[in-house]
């Protein structure tokens, strides 16, 4: 059956009124039509990208719940569709209702339908932004860990065969497959890629200028580390404190040396210096003792 194919209207019910378009009438704003089948018109609440339709959703799913906007405000305009049939009336709706981004309509459309997102180009802070909403996706949920054992299910069922079990290669993909081969076999069959090192990253001014030195003490010792500057208030207010933690041009005078006692410990064989204020550690001892190392 291919007439499995459906168009479908987000509508913003904060915009109730009387919205006529030729002869597609609405209660509320429409504000993207789409066409699909199974569950694709629930795709979008995913909000996994960085469009304004995704930032327009997000606002309104914080005054309602996700069901109540699926069951109120996504509506199906025609359903029981062939495929060409849902893309020529996708097509129709966005083109006689108009797109935000060419100011025609409040759709928030990219495209003028009738081929779905394919002939659009992302740009770079898009590809961010859903590189960002990737990582920081939620986990699945009950429903779609039953989905996903379903079809593993089915999987081993079919005897562990993949989808693309005997369908065979294109013409295309076999002679580039072929192209790909001789050009390995003619380098004597060594990986183009082999011996290559990776380029080193370079420690730049930019970067050195975005970190910051903190220190702490703890258990009568110094601890440091590098962090980024925008990170420094949440540090400062755990104890921590900004430097490097001694002062700048600071020399070895006799002061500082009466300050500072020798400690040894005899299991791990390490000696070290400590401020003679404080208490010494347990498994050590004062004074300074020379270890052979065994190599």
């Amino acid at each position: 059956m291919n007439n499995q194919f459906y168009v479908y209207v987000y509508l913003d019910y904060r915009k109730p009124d009387t919205y006529n378009y030729g002869e597609y009438h609405f209660k509320y704003e429409p504000f993207y039509v789409g066409k699909g089948k199974d569950d694709r018109m629930y795709k979008h609440l995913q909000l996994y990208d960085d469009t304004f339709k995704t930032r327009k959703l997000k606002k309104i799913l914080k005054t309602i719940s996700t069901e109540e906007f699926k069951s109120q405000y996504i509506i199906l305009q025609k359903f029981s569709l062939l495929e060409c049939q849902a893309l020529m009336l996708e097509q129709d709706m966005i083109q006689t209702i108009g797109r935000r981004d060419l100011k025609l309509g409040p759709l928030t459309n990219l495209t003028d339908g009738g081929d779905g997102i394919s002939g659009y180009i992302w740009t770079d802070n898009q590809r961010k932004n859903a590189s960002k909403g990737a990582l920081n996706r939620l986990p699945d949920s009950e429903k779609t860990k039953e989905i996903k054992s379903l079809s593993k299910r089915k999987f081993f069922n079919d005897g562990g065969k993949p989808w693309n079990y005997n369908i065979p290669t294109s013409i295309e993909t076999r002679k580039r497959q072929s192209t790909i081969r001789k050009k390995f076999y003619q380098n004597g069959g060594i990986h183009p890629l082999k011996d290559k090192k990776r380029k080193d990253k370079v420690w730049n001014k930019d970067r050195k200028n975005e970190f910051i030195w903190i220190f702490i003490y703890k258990n009568n010792e110094i601890k440091r580390k590098q962090i980024k500057k925008e990170k420094l208030v949440y540090y400062l207010s755990d104890g921590w404190i900004k430097g490097f933690g001694k002062r700048k041009n600071q020399t070895w005078n006799k002061d500082r040396k009466n300050e500072l006692i020798w400690i040894y410990n005899k299991k791990t064989k390490l000696t070290k210096m400590i401020n003679k204020n404080f208490t010494i550690p347990k498994d050590w001892e004062r004074g300074r003792k020379f270890f052979n190392k065994e190599r």
